[in-house]
């Protein structure tokens, strides 16, 4: 909604920055100035030029189809481009829309050193605790507890103190006995019952995070843009 609001003469050079002024949802003023890279300005600058003369209250981006030619663009055009513009990319999911870049865009800023407070100005959330969010599943995702667990059953090298998982403790979890089929069917194989807590914790994780089914797509060189 933002980018539909925007007009040309929401562009301006404030000190050593040139920014655009915003209209968020819920804001009946553009209030909110949006740092612009200087490689951002540039395209813009080059896509106005392309469009020819406009007007400073002219919409900053324009339709092009034949009913509305030349008028505000409106969300759903908006939505269109960015939908388009993430299956070029290879990034074919329905959880995946224009809101998202807004997710890449605080989760990103989060990562590379930035304040809850910096990142709630970049949002223009009203509440910090909004913010928040984004850093407790930042923290959520880089907590290796799932895999200290599997390195302590499985004995895989792991500087993880009091590991379980020798093949003498694996042989007596395989003969486990009847005394607790309050836990687990006696007829359940101890392996079986190791792989099965390890695909409910990791369908949990996939479940609360929204994670992408393949755990590698994460460290894409767009990885934000698999959390929704």
């Amino acid at each position: 909604i933002e980018v539909s609001r925007a007009n040309v003469d929401d562009i301006r050079t404030q000190g050593d920055a040139v920014v655009l002024y915003v209209q968020g949802k819920g804001h009946t003023e553009k209030d909110a100035p949006v740092r612009m890279p200087g490689h951002v300005e540039t395209a813009i600058r080059a896509y106005l030029k392309a469009r020819g003369k406009t007007a400073s209250g002219a919409p900053l981006f324009a339709s092009t189809s034949h009913n509305n030619l030349g008028k505000r663009m409106t969300t759903r055009s908006i939505s269109g481009i960015v939908k388009h513009s993430f299956i070029n990319a290879g990034y074919d999911s329905p959880r995946l829309t224009a809101h998202s870049t807004r997710h890449t865009s605080a989760t990103l800023n989060l990562l590379n050193g930035a304040t809850l407070q910096e990142t709630q100005q970049l949002l223009r959330h009203g509440n910090l605790q909004t913010t928040g969010i984004y850093a407790h599943n930042l923290n959520a995702i880089k907590n290796k507890s799932s895999q200290r667990v599997n390195n302590a059953i499985f004995n895989e090298r792991s500087n993880t103190a009091g590991k379980i998982g020798s093949e003498k403790n694996l042989a007596k979890l395989d003969s486990v006995n009847c005394s607790v089929s309050t836990l687990f069917p006696c007829t359940v194989n101890a392996y079986s019952t190791i792989i099965s807590i390890g695909t409910m914790i990791m369908a949990n994780i996939h479940t609360t995070y929204g994670v992408m089914s393949l755990a590698n797509d994460f460290i894409s060189p767009y990885p934000i843009f698999l959390i929704t």
